[in-house]
């Protein structure tokens, strides 16, 4: 390690929640033991971007990297965190083959611990919460090693997670969640992908009192059977430090947090540790980890390379195979790595029943976008910022500005590119969601009208478009519609000479970016999100 760890060995093992075969670790760790480069991603949530560390070289991502490029360096290896805070998996989905490349080595997924929706209970700390895991059951405040803090009136709020914590696997969340592992496999090479489950004390509902409960959220539970499907290696931080956070050990403790002004889920605000005893615990707040907890999740991924390592160094599998006389592995036809290491089986069919196999999605970014346009009266493409050093930064897109302008986008809107399904009816009713990306600004924005004109029928909602807020900045915005799915589905898009909720003098719609997809993807929690896609493919 190029630092002092932090995990002890027995930590690490516990936290390796699921290894499997290890065949795509393997092929991986050939090519870095041949000295060859390597290109390796992270995709995630908010923990993922960084947050809760001191610096974006103190996140996980950055500090797993520093591993890496330690461990094996060349100078050309490509090392990029892909995190978006605030976000679902859908978006990801969407734009695998985007974020990522043809050709990726190495990609980790975390999607396991940011909130996405709530629930509210009513209750009285130190009494007994009306309804809920805690009804009926007398709690003791405050729990024993943490700070006394007033009792008062409360509503606990239970959090599911960026992934949901108990949804049905036929569920659009659950299905997105497998067509994104499923394009990353897919990918030439093919990559290992890795699963990272991030832990949240605090958010872990439990009483919100005493502790979270171990268990919960369940989403790492079912995001784990995907690994065990397609043989995809998993990481758990809460198997590997939730002893030592209950047992309030030194570096694990949970009672405070690095941040001030942090409130728990049941509205209990956490005390701020001091400059002298920041090491004595584990998040920055009731969600984030701080730079110890970043440090502990890189070990936890650095651990999985290791034992990899120590495996195609050390023959393990073969000396171990041969002592205990199982079968020889059953080789995959016209399959080996071009070093050597066992190639990875083709992938199965998909868990989830009627899953599509090859997953039809849409997106049109940047330079991307320009052809989805196929007619226009009116409207150009053109940079909004003409001045700026970068493309994204320019914020080029079709731009329409008197009333009457219209651009008209065509796109596949279809789950299953089955050829049989060609010319789909537009009375299917299964409908897809459609994610139009825009600029909205505070000086000479309108509105815009949209219409479904041919093959697709539009949705009652979302068929307005505005592009004015009060905000002193002009930001990527996101704006959802849904089209029912066929093959050549094709929306206009007409400037509307009605003002916006924020009235200004002028009617410029301009259009950055589209995504299509069939499962929910969430990008509405922090403004600049749009943005952040848009710079990270």
């Amino acid at each position: 390690m190029p630092w002092k760890p932090l995990l002890s060995h027995r930590d690490v093992r516990r936290g390796l929640s699921y290894y499997g075969s290890g065949d795509r670790l393997q092929a991986l760790l050939a090519k870095l033991q041949a000295g060859r480069p390597i290109k390796a991603y992270t995709l995630g949530g908010s923990v993922t971007k960084g947050q809760g560390a001191s610096a974006p070289e103190k996140g996980y991502a950055s500090r797993f990297f520093e591993f890496i490029n330690a461990t094996w360096p060349h100078r050309d290896h490509v090392l990029e965190n892909k995190g978006i805070g605030g976000t679902s998996s859908g978006v990801y989905a969407a734009c695998a083959e985007q974020m990522v490349g043809e050709d990726p080595d190495l990609v980790i997924v975390e999607f396991t611990g940011k909130p996405a929706r709530r629930q509210a209970l009513q209750g009285t700390l130190g009494g007994q919460l009306g309804a809920g895991p805690t009804a009926g059951r007398q709690r003791r405040w405050p729990p024993v090693g943490h700070p006394a803090l007033p009792l008062k009136p409360l509503t606990l709020m239970l959090f599911a997670v960026n992934e949901k914590p108990n949804e049905p696997y036929t569920s659009a969340h659950r299905r997105g969640y497998e067509q994104l592992l499923r394009k990353l496999l897919r990918l030439p090479g093919p990559p290992a992908v890795v699963q990272m489950h991030h832990y949240a004390w605090w958010r872990a509902i439990g009483d919100g009192v005493d502790r979270g409960l171990y268990y919960y959220p369940q989403a790492e539970a079912q995001l784990t059977v995907f690994s065990t499907y397609y043989d995809v290696p998993s990481v758990s931080l809460r198997s590997a430090v939730y002893e030592h956070m209950q047992s309030s050990d030194p570096g694990f403790k949970t009672e405070k947090v690095w941040d001030a002004g942090k409130k728990t889920t049941v509205g209990i605000e956490l005390e701020m540790a001091g400059k002298e005893e920041r090491d004595q615990y584990f998040y920055n707040d009731r969600t984030h980890p701080n730079d110890r907890g970043h440090q502990i999740i890189a070990e936890l991924l650095a651990s999985l390379l290791l034992k990899a390592t120590a495996e195609f160094d050390e023959g393990w599998e073969e000396a171990v195979g041969a002592a205990a006389g199982w079968a020889p592995a059953r080789a995959q036809p016209g399959k080996q790595d071009a070093d050597g290491a066992a190639a990875p089986s083709q992938l199965p069919p998909p868990m989830i029943p009627g899953n599509a196999d090859v997953p039809t999605s849409l997106c049109a970014i940047q330079e991307g976008f320009k052809d989805v346009v196929v007619a226009a009266k009116g409207f150009e493409y053109k940079p909004d910022r003409p001045r700026e050093a970068t493309f994204v930064g320019q914020k080029w897109g079709w731009s329409g500005s008197r009333p009457g302008d219209w651009a008209e986008l065509e796109f596949d809107s279809r789950e299953h590119k089955d050829p049989a399904a060609a010319g789909e009816s537009p009375g299917n009713q299964k409908m897809a969601e459609v994610y139009l990306t825009h600029l909205k600004g505070y000086e000479g924005f309108g509105t815009a009208s949209l219409q479904c004109v041919s093959g697709c029928i539009c949705s009652g909602k979302g068929r307005v478009l505005d592009g004015t807020w009060k905000q002193k900045a002009t930001l990527m915005q996101i704006h959802r519609f849904q089209v029912s799915q066929h093959a050549r589905c094709r929306v206009r898009v007409t400037v509307r000479k009605e003002p916006g909720a924020v009235p200004q003098e002028g009617h410029k719609v301009t259009l950055t970016a589209i995504m299509v997809s069939h499962f929910p993807i969430r990008l509405k929690t922090y403004e600049d999100q749009a943005e952040q896609v848009a710079h990270l493919v």
